[in-house]
C-alpha cells in the first residue's frame, strides 16, 4: 500500500506539471509551483522510496518512532493534500498571466551607477569581512533550547552578515567596471563559508542565486535539453561534496590544505557508516513523527500561533535574555527526539490543524508565493525586482523544508540587505545626478 500511495503522489505530481506545462503560459522553471513541485517529488516521494529500499533507518531510530504502513499512508496523503492547495493557491493568483519573452539587452545595466554601487560596497563589505572572520574564529557556537538551535556567544546578526555578500554580489556583477569585484567577493564568501564547515546551504545560494538571475534575467523560461543535462550532472557531481561536509565539518578545511588530511582518512575509517543515511532529505520521515505525535500525544493542535514568532525574532537576546523559542505550549521533543529537525511546511500546517491545517497554510503559501512571482517576475521588468526574485525563489527551497515562516523572512532580508540599502541611496542621495534607472 505505501508503493501505491507513493505512485498515486508520484501520477499527481507529474500531471500536475505537464497541465500545467501545456496550459498555463506564465509557467517557467523558476515559478514557485515548479520549485514546489520538484522538492514535492524529490523529499517527499523519490527519497522515501530510495530510503526503504536501502533500508535506511538512522532517522527513524534517532526520533524513537518505528512507522507501520498506515502511518506512511496517511503521510502520503498530507502531502498530497498540501501540493494540491499550494498548486490551487498559486493558480488563483497566476491564472491567465503571460511569460514575457525577451532579454534585457543592457549586458551591464548600472554602468552609470557605479559610484552609487561603491558606496554602497564600502557599507556592507567591512561587515562581511568581519562577519565571516569572526564566525571561522567562533565556530559553531550554537546550543539547541526546547528544540531550537540559538547562538550561545556573540549575536546571531553578525554571524548571518556574512550572506550579505550574495545580494551585494548580483549589484556588482551588473557593472562593468566592478563585474571582477562581485566574482571575487563570491569566491571570498564560498572559501569563508567552506572554512566555517557549516551552513551548506549559503554556498548553495551562492551558486544557485547568480545562475537563477541569469536564466531569469534572459527570460528563458525553461533551459535548453543540454542546459538541462548540465545542471544534472552538476548537481551529481556536487551532492557528493555536500554530504560529505556535512558529515565531515572540516572538509572545507582539508579541501583548502589548512588541516591535515589525517583527520579525514580517520573519519573515513568509520565501519558500518553509510553517509548516505542523513538528515539532508528526510522532511518525510520527519513528517511521520508529526503526524503520529500531533495531536495523540501532544494533546492540541497549534492553530498558527507559531507564526507569531516572526515579530518576536528580531529582538536580539542580548536585549531580552528569556525570549522564547516558540509560542506553542508543547514541544515536540517532549515524545521523542526531535531536536535538530524541520517539520516542513506540510508538517507546518499539521501541527496548526491535521489536514484543515495543511490545507489553509499550504493555499495560504502558494497564493503568497504565486503573487510574488507575478509582481516581481511577470508584471515588469525591474532588474533589480529580479534580483528580489532571485533570492527569494532560491531561499524558498529552504523555506519548503524547515516550513517556518521566519526561516524564509530572516534568510531573504539578510541576503537582500544590500540591495534595499542601494533602493534606498538611489531615492534619497539628492546629489548624485546620475540616471540609475532600470
Amino acid at each position: 500500500m505505501f508503493i501505491l500511495s507513493a505512485f498515486l503522489n508520484f501520477s499527481i505530481c507529474v500531471t500536475i506539471f505537464l497541465v500545467f506545462l501545456k496550459y498555463e503560459k506564465s509557467f517557467s522553471v523558476y515559478s514557485p509551483l515548479f520549485a514546489y513541485l520538484a522538492f514535492h517529488l524529490f523529499v517527499f516521494i523519490l527519497w522515501p522510496l530510495i530510503s526503504g529500499a536501502y533500508g535506511y533507518s538512522k532517522i527513524y531510530d534517532k526520533m524513537g518512532i518505528s512507522p507501520n504502513n498506515s502511518l506512511l499512508i496517511r503521510t502520503h496523503c498530507a502531502t498530497l493534500v498540501g501540493l494540491l492547495f499550494f498548486t490551487i493557491g498559486y493558480y488563483l493568483v497566476t491564472a491567465g498571466r503571460n511569460w514575457t519573452r525577451g532579454s534585457f539587452e543592457k549586458k551591464f545595466p548600472l554602468d552609470n551607477s557605479f559610484s552609487l554601487l561603491v558606496i554602497v560596497l564600502s557599507l556592507c563589505f567591512p561587515l562581511i569581512l568581519y562577519s565571516i572572520v569572526y564566525s571561522v574564529r567562533a565556530g559553531h557556537n550554537v546550543s539547541f533550547v526546547d528544540g531550537k538551535g540559538i547562538v550561545e556567544q556573540g549575536s546571531g546578526y553578525l554571524l548571518d552578515a556574512q550572506n550579505m555578500a550574495i545580494g551585494m554580489s548580483l549589484l556588482l556583477l551588473l557593472c562593468r567596471s566592478s563585474f571582477k569585484i562581485g566574482v571575487s567577493l563570491l569566491v571570498v564568501f564560498i572559501i569563508g563559508r567552506m572554512l566555517q564547515g557549516y551552513g551548506r546551504q549559503m554556498l548553495l545560494f551562492a551558486i544557485l542565486v547568480p545562475i537563477v538571475f541569469y536564466f531569469l534575467r534572459k527570460r528563458i523560461r525553461f533551459p535548453s535539453t543540454r542546459v538541462g543535462l548540465v545542471i544534472v550532472l552538476s548537481v551529481l557531481l556536487v551532492y557528493p561534496a555536500f554530504v560529505a561536509l556535512g558529515a565531515f565539518r572540516d572538509g572545507g578545511k582539508v579541501l583548502l590544505g589548512l588541516k591535515d588530511e589525517s583527520s579525514y582518512a580517520e573519519f573515513r575509517r568509520k565501519d558500518g557508516v553509510d553517509y548516505r543515511d542523513n538528515q539532508d532529505f528526510a522532511n518525510f520521515q520527519y513528517l511521520t513523527y508529526i503526524i503520529d505525535t500531533v495531536p495523540d500525544l501532544s494533546g492540541d493542535y497549534s492553530y498558527g500561533i507559531q507564526h507569531l514568532m516572526v515579530f518576536l525574532e528580531p529582538v536580539p537576546r542580548k536585549i531580552w535574555p528569556e525570549k522564547p523559542t516558540s509560542l506553542v505550549e508543547w514541544n515536540l521533543n517532549d515524545y521523542g527526539n526531535f531536536l535538530g529537525l524541520t517539520p516542513s511546511m506540510v508538517g507546518d500546517g499539521w501541527m496548526s490543524g491535521g489536514f484543515i491545517g495543511v490545507s489553509v497554510t499550504m493555499l495560504i503559501w502558494g497564493a503568497f508565493s504565486g503573487m510574488i512571482y507575478r509582481h516581481w517576475c511577470l508584471d515588469n521588468g525591474n532588474l533589480l525586482q529580479l534580483i528580489l526574485y532571485s533570492i527569494f525563489i532560491t531561499v524558498s527551497i529552504i523555506w519548503y523544508r524547515d516550513g517556518e515562516v521566519t526561516s524564509l523572512v530572516k534568510k531573504f532580508l539578510i541576503l537582500s540587505l544590500p540591495v534595499f540599502i542601494f533602493v534606498l541611496l538611489r531615492c534619497g542621495w539628492k546629489l548624485l545626478k546620475v540616471d540609475v534607472k532600470l
